[in-house]
């Protein structure tokens, strides 16, 4: 006689059931990978393994597995691992852009939350530069909070101008109700970080944004204009300067203005565009340019220097 094998019995719904014992080596990997309490009555439901495993297959990019499971009707979409992290969020963090739109089409999905560091799916999109992930979660998400903040006072919009990605930075600009001028807890706005780290062409792309506080000053009276003199970025000292409503001549607290800061630090090419720009107080920049280490030096002109 053919010894007998105990058939797997199915879900009502029809699809394959998993073998009893691949069942309890997958569920005793997750609970492994997320660290819970195998005791824990939620953690025994059903709803809580099929939520686990969804999360476990986005984890390790099986997609065919996720959508599957995202179908069931007890799947709870919002459920959080340890890190705080929803279904949602792993898919954004770790790239799974090809699984966003099934996500963002389940019924009572949230697209706001946070983990535990207060990163949203839209701020870790943006931290991993996937500019077609930010896409996604702005277009099929009329409800996300564009100006959600993490623990530290950082907006996505303020992630964006600490990267490098252009791209990503002018998708959000188009974004419905974004506020461009939202400073973190240093009062440092977009504008100011994007000067700060040298960044022309976001600094060109916020210069164009509706409503850009292009005199807005940190806690210590500082503007975007300052910071780049500064530091002697004259494209973006020259950007600045130029564009409409720029207040050369404001002091910071300490009283040093833009033109003061690239004399002091000897940024000829800052002082030639500040002397250059439209609105320069005359009389305090001939004096100032009587004061230039390069003019003491025997310079005649700042193009001498």
């Amino acid at each position: 006689m053919k010894p007998q094998h105990e058939t797997p019995a199915s879900p009502r719904n029809g699809a394959p059931a998993l073998h009893e014992a691949q069942r309890q080596t997958i569920f005793t990997l997750l609970l492994q990978h997320h660290r819970l309490d195998p005791q824990d009555d939620a953690v025994l439901s059903l709803r809580h393994r099929v939520n686990l495993v969804v999360m476990y297959a986005l984890e390790l990019n099986h997609a065919k597995v996720a959508h599957a499971l995202r179908r069931q009707s007890r799947l709870d979409v919002n459920l959080r691992d340890l890190t705080g992290n929803t279904a949602l969020a792993i898919a954004a963090r770790r790239g799974r852009t090809g699984m966003l739109p099934a996500l963002l089409r389940t019924p009572g999905i949230e697209v706001n939350n946070g983990n535990n560091e207060g990163l949203t799916p839209l701020m870790m999109a943006e931290i991993r530069h996937d500019h077609e992930a930010v896409r996604l979660l702005l277009l099929a998400a009329p409800t996300i909070d564009v100006n959600r903040m993490n623990y530290t006072g950082a907006s996505v919009l303020l992630w964006a101008t600490n990267e490098d990605h252009p791209a990503i930075l002018q998708t959000l600009l188009q974004a419905k109700g974004i506020k461009v001028n939202l400073s973190d807890l240093n009062l440092h706005t977009p504008l100011i970080q994007a000067a700060q780290h040298g960044r022309r062409g976001m600094v060109r792309l916020l210069l164009a944004a509706p409503g850009i506080a292009i005199n807005f000053a940190n806690q210590q009276g500082i503007t975007a204009l300052m910071i780049a003199a500064e530091n002697g970025e004259a494209s973006i000292v020259r950007t600045i300067a130029s564009a409409p409503g720029c207040n050369i001549d404001a002091p910071r607290h300490d009283g040093d203005s833009a033109l003061l800061l690239a004399v002091r630090n000897n940024h000829r090419r800052c002082v030639e565009a500040l002397l250059k720009a439209p609105g320069i107080d005359t009389i305090t920049s001939a004096i100032i340019w009587d004061l230039m280490p390069c003019r003491l030096n025997g310079a005649t002109s700042p193009s001498a220097c």
